[in-house]
This record gives C-alpha cells, sequence and structure tokens, in this order.
C-alpha cells in the first residue's frame, strides 16, 4: 500500500472518530455511567435525606461559576449520598433525576441542584437548576417538552410532592427574581440553559397540589 493511500486511510478514520465521538459520549457512555449513578442516588432512605438537611453547609450558590456542561467531563460522574435531597420526577417526559444541595458545576453535572439553602419541599418556591444536553433524553434537557398540566413530583424517599405545570418562559439569565418566594404561593421552579451556547435560560413553573405519603 502506498504512503499516499496509508495516509488517506488513517485521515479517514481519524475523521469518523472524531466526528462519533461526542455523540458516543452523550447517547452512550454518560447515560451508562449516569444510570449506575442512579441506582443508588434514587433509593437513598429517608432518614439519611433527613440527615443530610440538617447538615451545616458552606454556601454553593454562585451562578456566575456554572460552566457550560462538557459531557467529557465524564470523571465528574460520581454522586455522593451525603449530597442526596431526594429526587424529581416528570412522568410525562420520562425524566427521574436525584436533587443534590447545592447549585454547583458537580451537581448540576449529575442531577438537579438546588438554587436556595433551606429549601423545603412544598413551601416556598423550591427552585432547581440543571444542565441542558445534546441527548434530549439527559439531565434537564427534558423540561422543554414539559406541557401545562403535567405532573412533576418531588420527593424525600418518604413522600411525594405533587406540582402541577401552569407555564414556561425563556428569559435572559440576569433573571434571578424567577426563584424568588412569592408569598402565599408554594411553586416549583425549574431552569435551564434553553439555547445551545447558553445565553438565555427557560424556567418551567408549577403549583403545588397536594403531599402523598
Amino acid at each position: 500500500m502506498s504512503l499516499k493511500k496509508t495516509i488517506a486511510i488513517t485521515m479517514i478514520v481519524l475523521g469518523i472518530v472524531l466526528v462519533s465521538y461526542q455523540p458516543m459520549l452523550d447517547y452512550i457512555i454518560k447515560p451508562y455511567l449516569l444510570d449506575k449513578e442512579y441506582d443508588e442516588a434514587l433509593n437513598v432512605s429517608h432518614e439519611t435525606i433527613t440527615a443530610n438537611t440538617t447538615v451545616s453547609r458552606d454556601p454553593q450558590f454562585d451562578f456566575d461559576a456554572i460552566d457550560s456542561l462538557d459531557s467529557s467531563e465524564i470523571n465528574d460522574i460520581d454522586i455522593k449520598k451525603e449530597n442526596v435531597l431526594g429526587s424529581i420526577s416528570v412522568p410525562s417526559v420520562s425524566m427521574e433525576l436525584p436533587i443534590l444541595y447545592g447549585t454547583t458545576n458537580k451537581s448540576l453535572n449529575v442531577g438537579a441542584g438546588t438554587m436556595k439553602p433551606d429549601q423545603q419541599m412544598g413551601k416556598g418556591n423550591y427552585a432547581l437548576a440543571g444542565h441542558n444536553n445534546t441527548n434530549r433524553s439527559l439531565l434537564f434537557a427534558p423540561i422543554r417538552d414539559i406541557e401545562e398540566g403535567d405532573a412533576m413530583i418531588l420527593s424525600d424517599g418518604k413522600r411525594q410532592y405533587v406540582y402541577e405545570m401552569v407555564d414556561s418562559e425563556v428569559v435572559e439569565p440576569h433573571r434571578t427574581d424567577v426563584i424568588d418566594d412569592v408569598e402565599g404561593e408554594e411553586r416549583l421552579t425549574l431552569v435551564s440553559c434553553y439555547s445551545d451556547d447558553g445565553s438565555d435560560r427557560i424556567i418551567v413553573y408549577g403549583e403545588f397540589q397536594k403531599v402523598v405519603e
């Protein structure tokens, strides 16, 4: 085989590898690794979750420190039991994720992060952030498909807190007022990047309906 032909074949193979690398991460490798972590994180006991909510923690709510999701950071796919505060599920879009303390790159890379300290399910404005993804079934990517009337369910390992989706909007990144408490209202607010370049945010709102024991 001539040198030119060898080089040409090598370049074609490298091109195929480069083109398929990111899709393999997003659709095969990362979902597989996350599923393994979720098997344990989504089954943390109520007693452990209750203990986790009473731990004194350093502030972890610097929104400006959040980077866009880098799917190549597979070494960061590790959920520590002491950071799990519960779970969120949206059956209509087949989304189920652990809720982790704090809005950090670490928590958003694997699940839903709380956006304020001392949040309580079923009270005030329970706000969660999550990363968008090119794989529309991963992390918070499915929230753009939640429709009005769909159930959004929080769990503390013992009780389920059921919310009903009532509205959504796309806002600029500085709109942190969407997570503020509103007197007399109990809501769930989900926040994620909307455009792939992270230039705006999609906000999905839910109204609290009931507690299921």
